[in-house]
């Protein structure tokens, strides 16, 4: 029986020898092939993470487009009504007509003018009339207004335009034209323009102010004036310089207009197709039909 064993043994090699170096040999095995898939998933990473810091850079050098960065921005640091308040000297001596206090919007709503060098032209024949000690300087921006200068909260704007826009929607384009030159000052006196008056269209101007001031009123805002003398201011200067202006000196502006308007009769007309509303530094415009 035991030799029968032992043949067996030598034919198919000891049961525990061959078991023990079976076993090493596939600790081995395994062992590298570990090792293998340590270093692969290793390159991998390496790959990977060297792919990720050149997209992070590549993506650092780009610019994000205003539109994300707005996204972010504290609405408290837009330019509202008070930026620069309080200097004059950055306004050429203007004085605010009310105090700075974060979130309050200068708003305004008025006809808008395009004026061009030909134009520029009656302005500078304007100044020549004038007595030579008025400072008088050209305005930024040519405009008939049909709104007071109001106070309007930040937060208030979207709703203020939207009651304008519903209120201008049923109005047609017309036509207005401008008359005579005329002095005029603001409330506070500190400011004279001179300005071209307007005569036809006014009660176009005058249709457009009584629904402009019901939406002011929905604000609690001031209307506008009660009996308006529609103009379009072209020069300004400080204080309220009237006492100044001769009879004889109006009557040259009224001859210089007149010749100007001989010569460029397409200047004395003007067609009102837009309204637009100013509050800080927002635009917004409103078409007629």
């Amino acid at each position: 029986m035991n030799n029968a064993l032992g043949i067996v043994q030598c034919a198919y090699g000891s049961t525990s020898g061959s078991s023990s170096s079976d076993s090493g040999e596939d600790d081995k095995i395994v062992k590298s092939k570990q090792e293998r898939k340590r270093k692969s998933s290793s390159d991998k990473d390496d790959v990977l993470v060297s792919k990720s810091q050149k997209i992070s850079r590549r993506l650092d050098s780009l610019p994000l487009p205003s539109g994300i960065l707005n996204m972010f921005s504290d609405s408290s640091t837009e330019k509202d009504a008070t930026d620069d308040n309080t200097d004059t000297s950055k306004h050429r001596g203007r004085v605010r007509s009310f105090a700075h206090e974060a979130g309050n919007w200068a708003t305004y709503v008025y006809v808008p003018y395009n004026q061009d060098d030909r134009f520029n032209q009656l302005i500078s024949s304007l100044v020549q009339v004038l007595p030579s000690n008025l400072d008088m300087q050209v305005i930024d921006d040519f405009h008939v207004s049909l709104s007071r200068t109001v106070v309007l909260r930040h937060h208030w704007i979207d709703s203020f335009v939207e009651t304008i826009r519903q209120r201008m929607k049923n109005f047609h384009s017309f036509t207005m034209t401008f008359d005579t030159p005329e002095f005029y000052t603001n409330d506070e006196k500190t400011r004279s323009f001179l300005g071209l008056k307007v005569s036809t269209g006014h009660d176009n101007l005058l249709s457009l102010t009584n629904e402009i001031d019901q939406s002011l009123d929905e604000f609690r805002l001031p209307k506008f004036y009660e009996n308006p003398s529609f103009h379009m201011s072209i020069l300004w200067c400080l204080g309220d310089i009237r006492s100044k202006v001769t009879d004889t000196v109006m009557m040259s502006l009224q001859n210089t207009f007149d010749n100007f308007m001989r010569q460029q009769p397409v200047y004395r007309r003007f067609d009102v197709k837009e309204v637009q509303c100013r509050t800080g530094n927002k635009y917004f415009s409103f078409w007629l039909r």
